[in-house]
């Protein structure tokens, strides 16, 4: 009986052992994850200006603005045939970091450009590349999502070649009716 004792012994031994592995890690993993937790709210900040500090907008922020281009109305190229007309109005959003000669607007964010603004003076030569491309443009090439996305990206590479720059960062649509 006493070698039967002794594996139970054992065994009893090893299972003890395993639990206080099993407590060891329990109690390693809570002051693990809770350290981080205690740590940033004691160093959290304890005065007011100190987080009007962090409120403050970084300046690496693009200022945003918004050039109308307004509201165009063409005839769906069908091959000659009286058709549909597509009627587009659209806003071609830019970043007024990114124009050349042009200083940013003061507190950033979004704008409407203003008159005078950065994009005003291409604002013709915008509508005019919007209006020649819609123009060769079929119902079929703007129909469901990849349509819409496909006419989006072409506006903005429009706009882009016109204003020789990265500035235009999307045109956004207001209207699109088909009729």
């Amino acid at each position: 009986m006493t070698e039967a004792s002794a594996p139970e012994q054992k065994s009893g031994k090893s299972h003890k052992f395993a639990v206080v592995i099993g407590l060891c890690c329990i109690v390693g993993l809570g002051i693990g994850f809770g350290a981080p937790v205690v740590l940033a709210a004691s160093s959290a900040p304890k005065n007011e200006a100190h987080v009007e500090d962090h409120a403050k907008i970084p300046e690496n922020i693009p200022a945003l603005a918004e050039l109308p281009v307004g509201r165009i109305t063409v005839a769906l190229d069908k091959a000659g045939l009286p058709g549909r007309y597509l009627v587009l109005d659209t806003i071609v959003e830019y970043d007024n970091n990114l124009l050349a000669g042009h200083a940013p607007e003061s507190g950033g964010g979004h704008g409407k450009a203003e008159s005078g603004g950065a994009l005003d003076a291409k604002h013709a030569r915008i509508r005019d590349a919007f209006i020649e491309y819609l123009s060769h443009v079929s119902e079929g090439e703007i129909s469901g999502s990849a349509g819409m996305a496909n006419l989006r990206s072409e506006l903005l590479r429009r706009a882009r070649a016109v204003t020789a720059s990265e500035a235009p960062t999307a045109v956004l649509i207001q209207d699109f009716i088909i009729q």
